[in-house]
């Protein structure tokens, strides 16, 4: 008899703690960054409704820019923001899951450029292509450099096209989509940092919430969910730099 009872309170609370999940609504704030955001839609958009859908957590997408994406998710409870860095100055004001995606920051040329490059400081005394307000414009001013910020890096791929400049800084999907768009040849010559992009949650979300999308996220990258979303854009970008870290 006790047994039972005992059996019918787990049972109970299983119940319980999943309808409380089914109950919450996120808001998911965005911001747009092709291929990943792009009004409403993306790579990173279709990773978080496949973890969304199968976490049965009900949301809603709100695109605005990312500031405001990541000040109103500090503000406000039941909000969430897709997808930043995961970094040490970011790390206490937010919950988080992830990675969403691991993204590489390069550093780029055209193909046709033969300029040797051993080490990053080989290319410090050229202009380097940035997006303006991207992590990576703040990685090159900590290291003091010339920089062509643009305010996209579509126009990056463009002026490197234009040979405006010899150097460009991104993350490889990105640079691979843009280039492809532009109709521009590029050649990754260094890696320079591994970056986990995440979806950082109001600090007031619940745990079970943070550690139940976890758990999930953790499975999609186990039964190769991620590897085939990310597959699913391969005529838009080279995905080999990134598939390499779900294999």
């Amino acid at each position: 008899m006790f047994k039972s009872s005992k059996l019918l309170m787990g049972i109970f609370f299983i119940l319980l703690s999943k309808t409380l999940l089914n109950a919450q609504f996120i808001v998911i704030n965005t911001f747009e960054v092709e291929p990943y955001v792009q009004n409403k839609q993306g790579l990173a958009i279709d990773i978080a409704k496949v973890l969304f859908e199968r976490a049965n957590i009900t949301y809603s997408i709100k695109s605005s820019p990312q500031k405001r994406a990541i000040i109103r998710t500090q503000q406000t409870r039941n909000n969430s923001v897709l997808f930043i860095q995961r970094s040490q100055e970011r790390e206490s004001n937010f919950k988080w899951v992830g990675p969403i995606l691991i993204t590489q920051t390069a550093l780029f040329s055209l193909e046709e450029n033969d300029t040797q490059i051993d080490v990053f400081k080989d290319v410090f005394s050229y202009p380097i292509l940035v997006a303006r307000g991207s992590a990576d414009e703040e990685y090159l001013k900590g290291f003091g450099l010339n920089t062509q910020v643009a305010n996209n890096d579509f126009q990056n791929a463009r002026k490197l096209k234009a040979k405006r400049a010899r150097f460009w800084i991104a993350d490889t999907i990105t640079a691979s989509y843009h280039a492809k768009k532009a109709g521009v040849n590029i050649r990754k010559r260094l890696t320079l940092i591994t970056t986990l992009r995440s979806l950082a949650f109001n600090i007031n979300t619940s745990d079970k919430i943070i550690e139940h999308l976890n758990d999930i996220l953790t499975i999609m990258y186990k039964d190769g969910t991620i590897k085939k979303i990310l597959s699913s854009y391969k005529d838009k970008f080279e995905s080999k730099d990134i598939s390499r870290f779900f294999e």
